[in-house]
């Protein structure tokens, strides 16, 4: 799991904010200009309700204004296209892009290397995906929950390297679905009908991200709720999430035509349920300090770390299956820091370039964590005993772009380091955004290819750390015995342009 920071202002040019990125759950992807997540057909052939609930354990949906003329039309494959908004309840809508392409057959083009870029209001660079449904009923949907679009006209652009088709789609950005209100009620969970959706996915998963059971029903006019049984459930977390959607997948299942019927918008809404069977949840936090080395020369620069360790109480104790909000107070925090602990995860850590810990020989700290869908929330503290302790910063970082979008990045080795969090940065719609990062035990390291958008201008940084944060899934994590002390790049970052 990717690792969060944030950073204050510190100079005009070091400006840089870490934000979360989207839970990476089974189905979470991240391309260049954005998180992204999509869901994807991928059955032959629909029969029954349980064989569309099986399908849908990745589903595409969607509208679209119109083709952009013959263009959408080549190389034996019909693009459609639709966009829409993502309501997940936090006041901000998300994008939400479906894509058809088949042939004459209905088929998608499977693992054919075709590559869809959208462009659209505001944008800075394209976000770019992967068509690699190849299933009869072909259909992909994308989701993007922290870009906010813009009411326009959009346009996608799909190409496998020889042939390129051009869709124009437009969204109304006010437009969106609301969220159901979901509940559970012993081993039942039911949520009710929302107005405008055709249809409706829900997916149990468990501490790990592995789906329990997924399932989906069709909207009927004459109902008001909606429910299913939970199955038998070993002691644990479980997370529920409902998607309400603005096209009924049955229906767009049942056309194998080339060119299905798509809405005019399709909106997407989703809700999400954390509970524990067999027992609650039990915290474990720790601070430490992080360096940021000089600057100007003879100025030191300080930030605070947190490392967190969110489990069940059961006999075998578990990962939250949901997202976590955490809010740290103490001295020299004037407004209390939020961040996010992501599902699945038995440890992880968030490091704050604006606050430095308190300038005396101790400092008492308090955590207080909650379900981010609702719950009893729990808290601790911990003291940091030296608030001017210092991780060296890594020296000799250098990053060399790779033609394909990739880029090698070595450093020299920290004395009392044993992990990095290596991150990529660049302007996208005038926000500083981190687009991909990672955490490695050793140095060099190679950036995927097609990561990076060409010609584009990036900022690589790299974050040392005294623990190992590569292991994410051990149960329980080892806790430091002390404070947890970090360096930052901040001031010595490279800079490379991709190729």
């Amino acid at each position: 799991m990717i690792k969060i920071s944030r950073i204050t202002v510190l100079t005009s040019f070091l400006s840089r904010l870490f934000s979360i990125n989207p839970p990476t759950s089974a189905f979470g992807l991240s391309c260049p200009s954005s998180p992204v997540r999509r869901l994807s057909s991928i059955l032959p052939h629909l029969s029954s309700i349980v064989l569309l609930v099986f399908l849908l354990t990745s589903y595409g949906g969607g509208g679209s204004s119109g083709p952009s003329g013959p263009a959408n039309v080549g190389g034996g494959y019909t693009l459609q296209v639709s966009g829409g908004t993502l309501n997940d309840g936090t006041g901000t809508n998300g994008l939400v892009v479906l894509a058809t392409l088949r042939n004459s057959g209905g088929n998608g083009p499977g693992a054919a290397g075709w590559q869809i870029s959208i462009t659209g209001p505001g944008f800075g660079a394209p976000l770019t995906v992967s068509y690699d449904d190849g299933s009869p009923f072909s259909y992909m949907t994308w989701w993007w929950e922290n870009f906010n679009p813009l009411s326009g006209s959009y346009t996608a652009t799909a190409t496998d390297g020889n042939t390129t088709l051009v869709y124009q789609f437009s969204l109304t950005a006010s437009s969106n679905l609301s969220q159901p209100a979901l509940n559970k009620t012993n081993s039942t969970i039911f949520w009710n009908s929302i107005t405008g959706a055709g249809s409706y996915y829900y997916r149990v998963t468990d501490g790990t991200g592995v789906d329990v059971m997924t399932g989906y029903f069709s909207s009927d006019p004459l109902q008001t709720t909606y429910s299913f049984d939970l199955p038998y459930l070993t002691d644990g977390s479980y997370l529920v999430e409902v998607y309400a959607q603005t096209t009924d997948r049955g229906a767009l299942q049942s056309d194998p035509s080339p060119s299905p019927a798509l809405a005019s918008q399709e909106n997407m809404s989703l809700v999400a349920m954390d509970f524990v069977q067999g027992g609650g949840y039990s915290l474990s936090s720790r601070g430490g300090v992080l360096y940021e080395g000089e600057y100007p020369t003879g100025t030191p620069h300080y930030g605070l770390v947190i490392w967190s360790s969110i489990l069940t109480t059961t006999a075998t104790p578990t990962p939250p299956a949901g997202d976590w909000v955490v809010s740290v107070t103490g001295p020299g925090i004037t407004t209390p820091i939020v961040f996010t602990y992501p599902r699945t995860d038995s440890q992880y850590v968030y490091w704050d370039f604006g606050t430095v810990p308190v300038p005396a020989a101790s400092g008492t700290y308090t955590v207080t964590a909650a379900p981010a869908a609702g719950g009893t929330p729990i808290s601790l503290t911990f003291t940091i005993t030296n608030p001017t302790s210092q991780l060296p910063v890594v020296t000799g970082l250098t990053a060399t772009p790779v033609n394909g979008g990739g880029a090698n990045v070595s450093w020299t080795a920290v004395a009392g380091a044993n992990s990095y969090y290596v991150n990529v940065w660049t302007d996208v719609n005038g926000v500083y955004t981190e687009v991909a990062g990672r955490w490695v035990t050793s140095t060099p390291i190679t950036i995927t290819n097609g990561t990076l958008t060409k010609g584009v201008a990036y900022d690589v940084y790299v974050t040392a750390c005294q623990l190992n944060m590569t292991d994410t899934t051990s149960v329980p994590p080892t806790a430091p015995n002390a404070q947890v002390d970090m360096s930052d790049t901040t001031f010595t970052y490279a800079t490379i342009t991709a190729q």
